[in-house]
């Protein structure tokens, strides 16, 4: 077979250094990107001209399809395990736009590759290793990948076409959804950074300016599948928060005979994500000939961070209504952001992270700058100093409140049409550590709570930032059931695993997120529960 160097067709600069096969190169289609001079109109005029209207609109609306898999004639994984036959394996990880690529890709693909890079890390031990290999081994068996925060184009995760560079690493199919333009105008050099030290301001001014050739400044969502993906969509969310509008208000001046006020008022300005779209889920179909029915559906979903939970409970609503129809197994995964909180950001090194490259440097500049806890004060402090170890737990109006709660009871009554309902079970032998309780086959539970999803750079010691924010929803096949004990067991989730160690493993941790995976009986378990 022959081989060769992907290149992107709209830049000189070679994107992509993996051997991939020629046949690959001619398999993806996609909507017209925008030009560098497009991306300052949507970012500094409020009414677009009617052609560029229409261009975003189908940026937005138009999935981005790839046939990897097909094209190669790669085969699925398939692992076979006991007692359950051969599995589907689902994969869900929010790899926070894939800054980290060459990670995310060894992590999904290579067990030796991946065990050198985290050999670098000081605190490797010969045991950890031998662990870290045998999790990238599982990951590397995944059949279904659904990937939140994913890229194209963009300088924090060095212009890669994040989607389709890991679907033609990995031979696998794809489909990726648009969520946002993403339009900050000093990366679009329309807007210059203020700050008392100048020289550190044209600096910064320096990192965070994107190259007008190789920016698309896309973000969005992604599946990645070694099975065909037939009638892909995406649907747009209701909105929970306007990117557009909200984030270019200009940030008011307030304490300005205070010493650090306009320090305050630019980590402000650094904070905002000025943007065109919203949140998305991705429905596609799945073609495995073992599933009942021949078919799964897939929906890649991504819920609001910056909303009340209640907003969010809307927006999973407008999901099921979706699928309301569907009769085969469905799977519905992704970062549901259920924080209980309007999500406020709490360290400058987070901050940093999603727009320069080189955080850390930037960090220690800046920190005698400004003191980012004087920033969002104590009242964001103090909401971040809860732990959300269980948001299925019930809400207690008063005395221990839990918004999230709602949108999880909404689930577990949910019905779709043929009378399936998603499995809310937590069968203690159909878990990887023996421990059950609600949504343990799907999701891992954790001593207290579920195994967290998510950390902030800082989590101070475990007490501050650590989250159940990711989570998988299965709807299994069967005679539907009055109870959800006697719900079937066909395509029901077993070995739900969260991998904290292969992401915290190098010695930068690959993502906010820790990928987690189940797996999906393909053959009828006996008795068919």
């Amino acid at each position: 077979m022959a081989y060769c160097v992907v290149l992107d067709m709209h830049s000189p600069r070679l994107l992509f250094s993996l051997l991939v096969p020629v046949l690959a190169l001619h398999s993806q289609s996609h909507p017209d990107y925008f030009a560098f001079s497009e991306l300052r109109q949507l970012s500094s005029e409020t009414k677009l001209e009617p052609a560029l209207q229409k261009k975003l609109g189908e940026v937005l609306n138009t999935p981005v399809v790839g046939d990897y898999a097909s094209a190669a004639g790669d085969q699925p994984a398939r692992p076979t395990g006991q007692p359950l036959g051969p599995v589907l394996r689902a994969l869900f990880w929010n790899i926070e736009r894939g800054q980290k690529f060459d990670l995310v890709r060894l992590a999904l693909s290579d067990p030796e590759g991946f065990a050198v890079e985290a050999a670098k890390n000081p605190k490797a031990t010969p045991a950890t290793l031998a662990e870290v290999r045998e999790q990238v081994s599982l990951l590397k068996q995944a059949d279904l990948l659904i990937l939140n925060e994913v890229d194209i184009g963009m300088k924090r995760s060095d212009y890669h076409d994040v989607g389709r560079e890991l679907a033609a690493a990995l031979k696998m199919n794809y489909v990726f959804g648009v969520e946002f333009v993403e339009l900050d105008p000093v990366m679009l050099g329309l807007e210059k950074l203020q700050l008392k030290d100048a020289d550190l301001a044209g600096r910064l001014q320096k990192e965070l300016e994107a190259d007008p050739e190789q920016l698309r400044a896309l973000h969005g969502s992604a599946i990645l599948s070694r099975y065909p993906i037939h009638d892909p969509r995406i649907l747009r969310l209701p909105d929970c928060h306007d990117w557009f509008a909200d984030e270019s208000k200009p940030v008011p001046v307030i304490e300005k005979s205070k010493r650090f006020a306009s320090n305050r008022v630019f980590l402000e300005e650094l904070t905002s994500e000025r943007r065109r779209g919203g949140r998305i889920v991705i429905v596609a179909g799945l073609e495995i000939p073992e599933a009942p029915g021949g078919r799964v559906t897939v929906a890649a979903a991504h819920l609001e961070n910056k909303c009340k939970a209640e907003c969010r409970r809307t927006q999973m609503d407008f999901l099921l209504d979706q699928l309301k129809s569907v009769s085969g197994p469905v799977i519905v995964a992704g970062d549901m952001n259920t924080t209980g909180s309007d999500g406020a950001i709490l360290s400058l090194p987070y901050i940093l992270e999603s727009k320069v490259k080189d955080y850390r440097f930037w960090g220690k500049q800046l920190w005698n700058v400004a003191n980012p806890v004087n920033l969002f004060g104590t009242a964001a402090l103090a909401k971040y100093v809860r732990k959300y170890t269980d948001p299925t737990v019930r809400d207690v109006p008063v005395f221990a409140n839990n918004l999230e709660y709602h949108l999880f009871k909404d689930l577990r009554r949910y019905r779709f049409a043929d009378g399936g309902a998603f499995d809310f079970r937590g069968d203690p032998t159909h878990t990887v550590d023996g421990r059950g309780k609600t949504l343990a086959n799907s999701n891992q539970r954790d001593a207290k709570g579920f195994a967290h999803t998510f950390a902030l750079p800082r989590d101070y010691k475990g007490t501050v930032g650590r989250y159940k924010l990711d989570w998988f929803f299965i709807k299994p096949v069967g005679p539907p059931e009055s109870k959800q004990a006697q719900q079937p067991r066909n395509f029901a989730p077993w070995f739900a695993r969260t991998y904290q160690k292969v992401n915290e493993a190098p010695v930068e941790r690959i993502s906010d997120h820790a990928p987690m995976t189940i797996d999906l009986p393909l053959s009828q378990l006996p008795g068919g529960k």
